[in-house]
């Protein structure tokens, strides 16, 4: 198989096994532009933000805070940059197999003015890291598989940068039940409010579907009280046979810094 190949097989099994959490994941939201993207002038993550209820949050009965809204609000920022990581141990004969020892996805993801995004992903074994990147701008997109850029259809790099974005992922939790606020934080340089969701909850949600079905298991989450969109989300099992964390974060809100350029190609 491909490099290409393994990557999206990769990314497929741990889309369905998030999706099986409960929840459906929000499409990732687009913005079309005609124009290069440019950096924004809105505030950066290190200006306050005024303390208000989040609209995304709500309450749902006696399932706990509902924060699925949290995951499409992020689709109402201009930019932000985006990191999430994956470190597996002991998961050496199933689905997630494939992903050695983790998996890393970091970039910038920008709506407005124009739709354009900057990733790279690695995973696998430390000494046999499987590593791409991809960038979109409008309709244009590159890929690098090595040392060089090419050109490569709109359609596929988006696919492949949708298909593990922050709103996907964290979309796929919104139907894990016994959320609860704990606390204000100051998080990634934002106001959040910290949820944690109920060890049993979240054991019934992911466990069998990672693999770890009688892993002790905790899951926090962090929304921005100012927007109500997601900040930082953090989930790890564990138990004799093996491990499981995941970890991701939003920073650089509506930074200046969110800027991708285009890439010289064949460099």
């Amino acid at each position: 198989m491909s490099s290409k190949g393994r990557l999206l097989a990769a990314f497929a099994t741990l889309s369905l096994a998030f999706a099986a959490c409960g929840g459906t994941a929000s499409p990732a939201a687009e913005t079309p532009g005609s124009t290069a993207p440019a950096a924004s002038s809105a505030p950066s993550s290190s200006d306050p933000a005024p303390v208000t209820t989040p609209a995304a949050v709500a309450t749902a009965g006696t399932t706990g805070a509902d924060i699925s809204g949290a995951a499409t609000a992020l689709a109402d920022l201009d930019s932000y940059h985006l990191l999430i990581t994956m470190k597996t141990q002991g998961l050496d004969e199933g689905a997630f197999a494939m992903f050695g020892d983790g998996m890393e996805m970091e970039g910038t993801i920008i709506f407005r003015p124009t739709k354009a995004a900057d990733m790279s992903i690695s995973m696998g074994a430390a000494a046999q890291k499987l590593a791409m990147k991809y960038r979109v701008i409008g309709d244009k997109a590159w890929v690098s598989m090595g040392d060089s850029w090419m050109e490569s259809p709109e359609a596929d790099a988006q696919s492949m940068i949708d298909s593990f974005s922050a709103d996907q992922m964290l979309g796929s939790f919104g139907g894990v039940g016994g959320l609860t606020a704990v606390g204000d934080e100051t998080k990634n340089g934002v106001a959040t409010t910290h949820y944690t969701a109920a060890a049993d909850a979240v054991g019934q949600a992911v466990g069998s579907s990672i693999g770890l079905a009688d892993a002790k298991w905790s899951m926090d989450f962090w929304v921005a009280k100012e927007g109500g969109y997601a900040v930082s989300y953090a989930i790890a099992g564990k138990n004799a046979s093996g491990s499981f964390e995941m970890n991701l974060d939003v920073t650089d809100i509506n930074s200046a810094s969110n800027v991708v350029e285009v890439p010289t190609v064949g460099s």
